[in-house]
C-alpha cells in the first residue's frame, strides 16, 4: 500500500518552536515594546505625564496642564498649582498639604482620598451632590 500524500511538512521539534518565540518576547522586552513607558519625576508636566511617586514638593507648576495625568502618591507639599488643569487626572494618595489649588480645574479627578471630583470643580475637589468640598 503507498502512503497518502496530505501536503503537509513535517512538523518541527517543539524546542526549535519555543526557543523562537523566547527569542521574539526577549527582544521586544530589551526595545522596552513589551512594557509600559513610565514617565521620570524629572518630565515636564504635560498631559498624562506619569508622575507616580515623584517628590514634587515646593514645585511651581502654575498653569501646568496635567490632564489624565497619573500623579498617585506624588508629595505635593507647599506646591503651586494654582490655575493648573487636572482635569482627569489620579491624585489618589498625594500630599497636598499647604499646595496652592487656587483656579486649579479638578473635573473628574480622582481626588486623593480615593472620591471622584465633580465635573466643574474648581480650586477645590467638590464631591457628591452636597455641595461640599474635601479637601
Amino acid at each position: 500500500m503507498k502512503a497518502l500524500e496530505t501536503g503537509f511538512s513535517r512538523p518541527r521539534p517543539a524546542g526549535k518552536a519555543f526557543a523562537g518565540v523566547a527569542a521574539v518576547v526577549l527582544a521586544l522586552g530589551v526595545a522596552g515594546l513589551g512594557t509600559p513607558a513610565r514617565a521620570a519625576c524629572d518630565d515636564p508636566p504635560k498631559p498624562r505625564v506619569d508622575w507616580r511617586g515623584c517628590d514634587k514638593s515646593g514645585a511651581n507648576l502654575k498653569g501646568a496642564n496635567l490632564d489624565s495625568a497619573d500623579l498617585t502618591s506624588v508629595n505635593f507639599s507647599n506646591a503651586d498649582l494654582s490655575n493648573a488643569v487636572l482635569d482627569y487626572a489620579v491624585l489618589q494618595g498625594a500630599t497636598l498639604q499647604g499646595a496652592n489649588l487656587k483656579g486649579a480645574r479638578m473635573s473628574r479627578t480622582l481626588w486623593n482620598d480615593g472620591r471622584t471630583c465633580r465635573r466643574g470643580s474648581v480650586g477645590r475637589c467638590w464631591v457628591g451632590g452636597s455641595g461640599r468640598g474635601n479637601q
